[in-house]
C-alpha cells in the first residue's frame, strides 16, 4: 500500500504486491503528466522496483534530454509555468533576461535564410 502523507510515497509490504506495484506506477505516471504535462516524453525514464524485507523501492532513473523540461507545478504543487535547460552536469530554472536570451536564441536557431 503507497502512503502519500507529506509528499513521501512509500509501497509497504503486502499480498497483492504486483497489483500494488501497477496501482503506484499509474500514480506515478500521473504525477509525471501533472507536473511536467503532455509533452514530457516517458521514454527518458528508466523505471524498476527494488524488493526489501521492509518493503519495495521504486527507482526512477531520467536520462539527459537535448530538449528543455516545462514544469507545470513548483515543489509545493501550485500552478507554475516555469522552464528548465540542461547543463553539462545540472539543470537551470530560467527566468527574467536569461529566458528571454534563451528563447531569442532558440528562435534565431530555427530561421535559416536563404537568399
Amino acid at each position: 500500500m503507497y502512503n502519500n502523507e507529506k509528499s513521501n510515497i512509500f509501497l509497504k509490504k503486502s499480498k497483492s504486491v504486483g497489483k500494488e506495484r501497477d496501482e503506484f506506477g499509474e500514480l506515478f505516471d500521473q504525477k509525471v503528466k501533472e507536473y511536467f504535462g503532455e509533452s514530457f516524453s516517458p521514454t527518458i525514464l528508466d523505471k524498476e522496483f527494488l524488493k526489501f524485507p521492509e518493503g519495495d523501492v521504486y527507482i526512477i532513473n531520467v536520462r539527459p534530454s537535448i530538449d528543455e523540461i516545462h514544469i507545470l507545478k513548483n515543489d509545493k504543487g501550485n500552478q507554475e509555468e516555469s522552464i528548465y535547460v540542461r547543463h553539462t552536469r545540472s539543470s537551470e530554472k530560467l527566468k527574467g533576461i536569461e529566458l528571454s536570451k534563451f528563447i531569442k536564441s532558440k528562435y534565431r536557431d530555427s530561421i535559416n535564410v536563404k537568399i
